[in-house]
């Protein structure tokens, strides 16, 4: 089940959104197992435990997919044009976001917890199959448990470089450092495979975690700025809860024994 919001005040058929059902439809089978169960027969109890197992899902791939496009092709307020402005005209209009500045995607992983390398390996290889259709410029790949551990730059056209994967297996500074690499990128080039800017202007930040940390808030760092440009992608078995975000959008993404994604 994938959510951008698990407490919801409608029943079934009110409509809402593909989250939203998919969780009042889990919610309602599993009453109903647990309430009605006592007097059902075999038959009618295997009937619901099928249709648990079949309940809506929200595909993962096309929900990235859904907010890239929208962090990318987002429109934002411009200047007035300077030409107008000394006749007492001014004229404020709309461009691209980005439009004029380096398309920049921020991947903080976190490597702390559960997640194993092959989950990131996932991860990342469906986000930079993503990356060309969207003509990303540049991706910034931040490895982080106890702190910063490594920081992958992948320029266009590039893969990442999987063996650069770290972990001290802590979580000590929580989900804080990624944004403070963000702000102040200069104070992490020891950690990095490139010369790193003076500043970065993320166009989106995708943070792939369990979630088993403390959140900044959006006024730390300069997040507010770009705080709706965040997406949470939390991997986490199906019955684990997570703990929400406090900013940006997410997504719960289930995971099976074995670790694959369902």
């Amino acid at each position: 089940m994938c959510s951008s919001d698990l407490t919801s005040k409608k029943s079934p058929g009110q409509g809402g959104s593909k989250a939203e059902a998919s969780a009042l439809w889990e919610n309602a089978l599993r009453s109903a197992l647990a309430s009605g169960a006592a007097g059902l027969s075999e038959k009618a109890k295997s009937l619901l435990r099928d249709l648990k197992s079949s309940k809506p899902k929200v595909d993962w791939k096309k929900e990235l997919k859904k907010f890239m496009d929208h962090a990318l092709s987002g429109w934002e307020d411009v200047l007035p044009n300077r030409r107008f402005i000394g006749g007492g005209d001014v004229l404020y209009g709309l461009q691209q976001a980005g439009k004029d500045t380096l398309k920049t995607l921020v991947l903080p992983v976190d490597t702390s917890g559960s997640i194993s390398n092959d989950q990131i390996g996932a991860f990342l290889g469906e986000v930079f199959s993503l990356t060309t259709k969207f003509d990303i410029d540049i991706v910034y790949i931040v490895y982080c448990s106890d702190s910063i551990d490594s920081i992958d730059v992948v320029p266009k056209g590039k893969k990442p470089d999987l063996s650069m994967i770290r972990s001290t297996g802590g979580n000590r500074e929580g989900f804080f450092p990624p944004f403070r690499f963000i702000q102040d990128p200069k104070k992490y080039q020891g950690k990095a495979n490139a010369t790193l800017p003076k500043s970065i202007n993320p166009s989106a930040v995708i943070y792939f975690t369990d979630t088993f940390a403390e959140y900044p808030t959006k006024n730390d760092f300069g997040i507010a700025k770009y705080a709706n440009r965040v997406f949470w992608f939390i991997c986490l078995s199906k019955d684990q809860n997570f703990n929400k975000p406090p900013f940006g959008k997410y997504i719960h993404v289930p995971i099976d024994s074995k670790g694959n994604f369902t």
